[in-house]
C-alpha cells in the first residue's frame, strides 16, 4: 500500500520534510504552503504510480482551497485522506 505524506513547510520540529510521532517513529514528508496545489500535486502523483491513502499531518495549516481539493481527491481520484491537527486555531 502505497500512503503519501504531507505536512506543513512552517512546521520544522522534527526537520523539514519529516513527519515524527512521540514513540520516536518518523517519515519523509510532502512540504505543502498555502500556495501549494494539493489535487494537482497527488493527481499527477497518482498518475505515475497509484496512490491507495493520503495522510496530511498539521492539517490546521491548510486553506480553504486545500481542504476543498482534499475532498476532491476523495471524490474524484477515489483515494482516502486523512488530516491530523489541532481542533482550534492557536494563533486566535
Amino acid at each position: 500500500m502505497r500512503t503519501v505524506v504531507y505536512t506543513a513547510e512552517i512546521d520544522d520540529r522534527f526537520g523539514a520534510g519529516k513527519v515524527s510521532s512521540r514513540i520516536g517513529l518518523s517519515s519523509p514528508a510532502r512540504l505543502y504552503n498555502p500556495q501549494t496545489s494539493l489535487f494537482d500535486d497527488i493527481a499527477a502523483e497518482h498518475q505515475l504510480k497509484p496512490i491507495h491513502c493520503v495522510l496530511v499531518d498539521e492539517s490546521q495549516f491548510l486553506t480553504r482551497e486545500q481542504v476543498h481539493e482534499l475532498s476532491e481527491v476523495v471524490d474524484t481520484l477515489d483515494i482516502p485522506v486523512l488530516c491530523y491537527g489541532l481542533r482550534t486555531d492557536f494563533r486566535r
